[in-house]
């Protein structure tokens, strides 16, 4: 090997050490603002039914941050593959929580997307079909399936022991077989289609219809404000009351809507590589170097981008956020 070579090689290994280092930092970051997410919401989760499931939504992205915040330790260059290349702990990572885990974990929290969604969409055509569950039986139902729903991973492969003492990853006979090597696919695209398609067209008809609601409220508003002198202080005491309870319930639905579009347009590109990879199982440029940085920074983004929508569209968890830091300083 001449010298042109080992320093192509060297460069190749540090680009890929900084890489991963990079998404950690992100990962790390996402954890965080998730700590943050599950502080306010665990304060506000009295306040409305949609805030529990944003205070479980948040416990997801915590331990989706944590586990995906160690895969520099197992794919930094040369160095980790010296110490952890053939290690169990390795294996099991990669199988366990960064194959199956951390799948499970996005498709529960798209399932939760599409729930509140859904249920927004409900409520401003005034059908409350949803509400007669209770949270506690709809949380564990999606956590139920979620973990069923990508239980066929841990078939495809298996840790092996080799001839060195190490250990590595190797596809079983069912994953070899056209059906094993398909359902990677299969679960990739029903992923995409609900992420991208059914979220986002809920959302665009939720969206349509609380603008239209929304304008219907403004002419309700506009003819009351023309009322006699008698009628208007009749309704004095209540059109305050009314006026916060309609706000708040502008902001959380547009506060819903956000990070549903945000769901949908964050998993897309990962989702797409996860199952193109496994489609191809050879190395391609566009799918292994392009897409594959644009869908881990994506989901990346994804979480760290919620406390600013938080922050934004909810008036509640703004002032509250604000109330926390104001407590901060001063026992500082």
């Amino acid at each position: 090997m001449n010298f042109q070579n080992i320093t192509n090689l060297s460069l190749v290994t540090n680009e890929l050490k900084i890489e991963e280092f990079i998404y950690s930092f992100l990962s790390s970051i996402g954890g965080l603002t998730s700590c943050i997410n599950i502080i306010m919401f665990w304060n506000l989760k009295s306040l409305d039914k949609t805030y529990k499931f944003y205070l479980i939504s948040s416990l997801v992205d915590l331990f989706y941050s944590f586990i995906v915040a160690f895969y520099s330790l197992y794919s930094c260059g040369s160095l980790c593959d010296s110490l952890n290349s053939n290690s169990l702990s390795k294996s099991i990572y990669m199988l366990v929580l960064d194959d199956y885990f951390t799948s499970c974990l996005a498709i529960c929290n798209i399932f939760i997307e599409l729930y509140l969604s859904t249920q927004r969409y409900l409520l401003i055509k005034k059908r409350k079909l949803v509400e007669k569950f209770k949270t506690c039986v709809i949380i564990s139902a999606i956590f139920t399936i979620s973990l069923i729903y990508y239980s066929p991973i841990l078939f495809i492969k298996k840790i092996i022991k080799t001839k060195d003492d190490g250990y590595e990853t190797i596809r079983t006979k069912f994953g070899e077989t056209n059906l094993g090597s398909t359902i990677p696919i299969i679960l990739s695209c029903i992923r995409l289609i609900l992420a991208s398609f059914i979220l986002l067209i809920i959302n665009i008809l939720t969206l349509f219809y609380f603008t239209k609601y929304m304008k219907k409220k403004i002419q309700i508003n506009g003819f009351e404000s023309n009322l006699s002198g008698n009628q208007m202080e009749t309704n004095s005491n209540v059109r305050p009351k009314e006026q916060r309870e309609n706000k708040a319930r502008k902001n959380v639905t547009l506060m819903v809507i956000s990070i549903a579009f945000t769901y949908s347009f964050g998993t897309i590109p990962y989702a797409m590589y996860y199952g193109l990879s496994e489609l191809l199982n050879t190395h391609n440029f566009f799918i292994d170097e392009v897409l594959s940085r644009i869908g881990r920074t994506g989901l990346r983004l994804l979480v760290i981008f919620k406390i600013v929508i938080f922050f934004n569209f909810n008036r509640i968890y703004h002032q509250s956020f604000k109330q926390a830091l104001k407590k901060i300083f001063r026992i500082a």
